[in-house]
């Protein structure tokens, strides 16, 4: 977890290059003449990244506590 959370923002680049890599390739698969959904490729890829990215960073706090919590344990009866 300390690795996901410390390479935030190469996870999150990570992520949005591989989905907008998918996205850009099926439409590749699907050509059809009307084909504009291309040029949203890198809009995807910005937004993706960026959703992945906040997410990571709105998260990593509660992710201490409950590593805290796991390493304490609940005290006996």
């Amino acid at each position: 977890m300390d690795i996901l959370y410390n390479n935030k923002l190469i996870v999150s680049l990570c992520i949005g290059l591989f989905i907008s890599t998918l996205y850009y390739n099926f439409n590749k698969i699907t050509d059809d003449k009307n084909n504009k959904y291309k040029d949203y490729t890198v809009l995807i890829f910005f937004l993706v990244s960026m959703f992945i990215y906040a997410l990571l960073y709105n998260t990593e706090e509660n992710v201490n506590d409950v590593m805290k919590e796991i390493e304490t344990g609940e005290p006996d009866f």
